[in-house]
């Protein structure tokens, strides 16, 4: 695991040194060791978190032995030791990863390379004799790598901030992608192959992106997950493929932790990971000092007791908010308005002291079907049409909620886009939008065109999973976990996102996987065989924070409103003065769900516009 920056170019001009503070976003990412590699055309750096092969000379940038490749390289490849015996590589191959990577490619190149990986990754490979630059990323998307065009060349690198940084020591632009903007102020995110900078892409998930003196262009993956078997999977294969996934997570040369939040999945994922070795895990969670019905760390102290694990809570609140959203906002190269990376952040933190790496339940929802609107945006043109025409509201209340049954009114009136999209987040992006003015107001089509798939026509669990590993996961839930952690040298592996149990999980049919009040329907079934009831049939809660109570506290939200009202977003043009004062003054003390939501995206953005205006990222 490791950060890595770079930039090529063909002809013309020596290249800017990497400025100081665009390498000290990447050398976080690997505190163990940093080395740069300055050639004729080119820079490569890499900063190394040590995981895989602790032997110094795994350190990159790597050169192959006949010298005709160069690599610096961003995540595990779990499979390495077979690709090894399988290609012959040489003995360094079969205990580096790293080192088989490289190898690999000079034996049948990038392309094919890639897609013989089991792991999570992002590197960039520079052929040195066609002299042409390979950027790719695995299918998931949980390794992230962004490029950007320069006279005769490019940047590219694990931080999108950085390359901005490095643009603005070469007088470059660093203009906002109004776009972005708009999706952000929407859905608290920056989506796919965009990024927060016009100019400035991030290399999808699956992806090969190939630049040389002609220019760029983009090899898709197009089916990673494609099984060639048929017909919906048996509990016991699916049992037998999430055994497998996390064992193959557990390969390292060091000590693996895992967050531990009393959940289905992480708790599945402790638990088997405790088997192989007998050795009990050092497990972590995080507890708020309130009365929270947010508070999960009790259920994670039982599990943790459970299966016997060494398990720390760490107990955050309302005191500790406004650190944490600096942190957050510095720690993330983009706004990302996930408040669940506010405890994250100080979970990995904490266990960046013991450990390396710690495996995680994400990806369980998508891969198994774990969201209520899995089963809800169906229900939305079917049976809750017939139940309000029938005057039988209170059943729909009672079933999602109060919050949840506006919500769906509002989708059973929209396009199945707008549905989708409303169900994502808490706030409403009606008023929201409107703080980033007319220009935001009239992007919304194109951000909701974003998720008008097929899928969305006549919707169903199968077809909205698959639409989330696609295009909301990568950069919403794994970019929040990869940066939190990450920010202190702290490798997150999620095994529910293992490519081979992926191609098993993809075959579960819509009725393995949710109906009406139900989820994660298969997935429960066979966790009965290694957990309690307790955990099996517990109501999905979600990894939520008492954003409401902390956002409404006196000091908090005149902190928040002096931010915004008198901020640095409004100056640059991010916010529209107009826009921003309507929106406030529809959210009052922040005291609901909703409304502390929405205050807390606009408040990150304009941290957020801050930071980057001090470092000249903007």
């Amino acid at each position: 695991m490791c950060g890595f920056i770079g930039a090529i170019r063909f002809t013309g001009r020596p290249i800017e040194e990497i400025p100081a503070d665009a390498s000290a976003r990447v050398r976080w990412r690997g505190p163990d060791a940093y080395q740069q590699r300055t050639s004729d055309g080119r820079i490569l750096a890499s900063a190394r978190l040590a995981i895989i092969d602790l032997n110094p000379e795994a350190d990159q940038p790597l050169t192959s032995a006949d010298g005709a490749w160069e690599l610096v390289f961003n995540g595990e490849i779990y499979n390495y030791r077979d690709l090894a015996a399988t290609h012959g590589l040489s003995e360094k191959a079969r205990r580096s990863d790293s080192w088989a990577l490289l190898e690999l490619i000079g034996r049948v190149g990038v392309v094919d390379a890639h897609r013989q990986l089991r792991g999570m990754y992002a590197f960039a490979a520079w052929e040195v004799n066609a002299e042409r630059l390979w950027l790719a990323r695995d299918p998931f998307g949980i390794k992230p790598v962004a490029w950007t065009p320069i006279e005769n060349g490019a940047l590219f690198g694990s931080d999108p901030r950085s390359l901005a940084i490095w643009r603005n020591h070469m007088g470059l632009s660093r203009g906002i992608d109004r776009y972005a903007l708009a999706h952000y102020l929407m859905l608290g995110y920056v989506p796919g192959d965009a990024t927060i900078w016009a100019d400035i892409r991030r290399c999808a998930p699956g992806s090969v992106t190939v630049v040389d003196k002609a220019g760029a262009s983009v090899i898709e993956w197009e089916t990673p997950f494609h099984d060639e078997l048929t017909g919906p999977p048996t509990a016991d294969e699916v049992d037998a493929g999430i055994r497998a996934a996390v064992v193959r997570h557990l390969i390292a040369d060091v000590e693996v932790g895992a967050f531990l939040s009393g959940g289905l999945d992480s708790s599945l994922v402790v638990t088997l990971a405790s088997r192989p070795t007998g050795i009990p895990l050092r497990t972590y969670s995080v507890g708020f000092d309130s009365t929270s019905v947010f508070d999960e760390s009790g259920m994670a102290e039982a599990m943790a007791r459970a299966i016997g694990s060494g398990h720390q809570t760490l107990r955050i609140g309302s005191s500790d908010f406004r650190e944490l959203v600096e942190g957050v906002v510095e720690a993330f190269p983009e706004p990302h308005a996930d408040a669940a990376a506010l405890p994250m952040l100080a979970l990995s933190r904490r266990a960046c002291q013991d450990v390396k790496v710690v495996l995680t339940g994400e990806g369980g929802d998508e891969m198994f079907g774990g969201y209520r609107r899995y089963w809800a945006l169906p229900m939305v043109r079917g049976r809750l049409m017939r139940l309000a025409a029938r005057g039988h509201f209170g059943e729909l209340v009672s079933r999602l909620g109060g919050r949840r049954a506006s919500q769906m009114v509002s989708a059973a009136n929209s396009s199945p886009a707008a549905a989708y999209a409303r169900l994502l987040t808490v706030s409403p992006w009606d008023s929201i939008i409107a703080s980033g003015g007319q220009e935001a107001t009239s992007l919304v089509p194109r951000v909701l065109s974003r998720y008008d798939t097929p899928g969305l026509t006549n919707p169903s669990p199968d077809s909205l999973r698959r639409l989330e590993l696609d295009r909301h996961l990568p950069e919403s839930y794994l970019e929040k976990d990869d940066r939190a952690t990450m920010r202190f040298g702290l490798e997150a592996r999620v095994p529910f996102l293992d490519l081979d149990l992926a191609r098993i999980a993809v075959r579960l049919s819509n009725e393995q996987l949710a109906k009406v009040g139900q989820t994660k329907i298969l997935l429960r079934q066979l966790a009965e065989r290694h957990l309690p009831t307790s955990v099996t049939r517990a109501p999905k809660r979600g990894f939520s924070v008492p954003l409401s109570e902390w956002m409404a506290s006196d000091a908090t939200a005149h902190w928040a409103r002096d931010a915004l009202l008198g901020g640095v977003a409004l100056q640059l043009g991010v916010f529209d003065q107009a826009g921003l004062s309507s929106t406030l003054g529809q959210l009052g003390g922040f005291e609901t769900d909703e409304k502390a939501d929405t205050a807390y995206r606009l408040l990150i953005l304009e941290l957020w516009c801050r930071q980057c205006l001090e470092s000249g990222a903007l």
